[in-house]
């Protein structure tokens, strides 16, 4: 197993599985460049440029797109224009259940369209197509979930380092102000820090 960076209590998140764009889902933007580049050649400008650039927009944001779980949390990153480039780390603790699905052709190729559910469902999913070992991360998923919920303990936040709650409160607030957070999720968020 692979370890990455160090939280601010210094334990080290171990990663449990991965997750990214399957090779099948570079078939048609790969298709549109080729394409884009005969226009180019043969001197149609318009559609050479617009396919061309379609392909390589596609290809790169295939590329930047990836699953990560720890034993900590799920890392979902996406985009790769500076604008456009997400990041989110979803705590252990604030997924409700992982799913996934398969079409004819993902079935025969060996991908998946991969899905959570946060809060009991209520509040946020996230999902993406065309991933890689879907199955695996789903399981490693709802694995991390059921032995969370067998053993509530594990899900109380960590107040070592002298951090203090309206620190933590403050870092709430940022990511409300971002969008990261929605009301509901915010005021959940604080009540659980207010209570631990």
């Amino acid at each position: 197993m692979e370890q990455i960076r160090q939280s601010h209590d210094r334990t080290v998140d171990t990663i449990l599985a991965t997750s990214k764009k399957h090779w099948a889902t570079y078939i048609v933007p790969l298709f549109a460049l080729i394409l884009g580049l005969l226009f180019l050649i043969f001197k149609s400008y318009l559609f050479g440029i617009v396919l061309a650039t379609f392909g390589i927009i596609k290809i790169l944001s295939n590329k930047s797109t990836s699953w990560t779980l720890t034993n900590e949390d799920l890392v979902i990153k996406s985009g790769f224009m500076p604008w456009r480039k997400t990041s989110f780390e979803i705590p252990k603790e604030d997924i409700y259940e992982a799913f996934y699905s398969k079409s004819m052709f993902g079935s025969i190729f060996g991908f998946g369209n991969l899905a959570i559910r946060r809060t009991e469902g209520t509040t946020s999913s996230f999902s993406c197509s065309g991933m890689t070992e879907a199955k695996e991360i789903m399981g490693s998923i709802n694995s991390l979930v059921r032995e969370i919920k067998k053993n509530p303990k594990t899900n109380t936040i960590n107040f070592t380092n002298n951090i203090s709650l309206a620190d933590e409160i403050q870092k709430l607030v940022e990511l409300k102000n971002q969008g990261i957070l929605n009301e509901d999720e915010f005021n959940m968020q604080k009540q659980r820090l207010i209570n631990h």
